[in-house]
């Protein structure tokens, strides 16, 4: 929860210019708000916005990163000559960072809690029947293709865009993960309202992992542990107590945060 808030914070105070300590504490306030008071269904209808809203911007950074940088061809042809694309590396070696095995056995690994944890199965149940649980997964699974395929596509233009100038190494950004914010500032800030677009769509996604985990967090503290302890409490009670357990949460989150930015590189620490 740390990270995923932590991660966006800190590409948007390249962007802004604001403290990323007091973009998460905002990014924190918000999710613990509209979670602990809205319950399920305002995660539910929030995080199908914040879905829209992510895919819009990140086509739009790609799209316009392509027609400035030349086009694809000339994306593929800078990605191609420094060795960045290739698909079929069999090479059986684990020590291999990015190979064929390690993309398909990894990602397999990578991937399959994220759909048999509690923020999941909480979506799980509140669809009407199994039918419905099917048709949702196969949505999840297209978009969850396509902005995949948008990223690496952004990755590609970022490469081609600074292939002759690495901006940590001059010191231009402070981590690597403030990279795609500079892309966006460098090439695209002479568009009105892009930048503006872009901050929507990242914070969309720090929003939306934060308010689905401290949900399920509070729904599975109150059925695990204190309908158990406590049988007889009403139920107006226990959406009290569910609600100060998304609140308390949420602050450990943002406790966490200060340990998180010590821990290097988010992309590396978060797979």
């Amino acid at each position: 929860m740390a990270l995923v808030v932590y991660g966006p914070a800190l590409a948007l105070s390249h962007v802004t210019g604001l403290s990323h300590h007091v973009l998460v504490a905002i990014m924190f306030i918000v999710c613990i708000f509209y979670s602990s008071i809205g319950g399920i269904k305002a995660v539910l209808w929030t995080d199908s916005l914040q879905a829209v809203v992510m895919f819009v911007s990140m086509t739009v950074v790609v799209i316009l990163g392509f027609s400035n940088v030349g086009g694809f061809s000339v994306v593929w042809e800078r990605a191609k000559a420094s060795g960045r694309i290739n698909f079929f590396n069999f090479d059986p070696d684990p020590r291999v960072r990015h190979t064929f095995w390690t993309a398909i056995i990894g990602g397999y690994f990578t991937w399959l809690p994220m759909y048999v944890n509690q923020a999941q199965v909480q979506r799980y149940i509140s669809l009407p029947s199994m039918k419905a649980v099917k048709i949702a997964l196969l949505i999840n699974f297209v978009g969850l293709c396509i902005i995949m395929g948008l990223c690496h596509l952004a990755g590609l233009v970022i490469y081609a865009t600074y292939h002759k100038c690495d901006p940590l190494k001059n010191g231009d950004i402070m981590a690597i993960d403030q990279l795609l914010p500079k892309f966006v500032m460098d090439t695209l800030s002479n568009q009105p309202g892009l930048p503006g677009l872009f901050v929507a769509g990242i914070t969309c996604a720090g929003l939306s992992t934060v308010s689905s985990v401290v949900n399920s967090l509070a729904a599975n503290i109150v059925e695990d542990y204190v309908k158990k302890i406590q049988c007889n409490l009403s139920e107006s009670k226990l959406a009290i107590i569910s609600k100060t357990i998304s609140v308390v949460t949420g602050l450990m989150g943002f406790g966490f945060v200060f340990v998180a930015e010590r821990m290097g590189s988010i992309f590396s620490v978060s797979v």
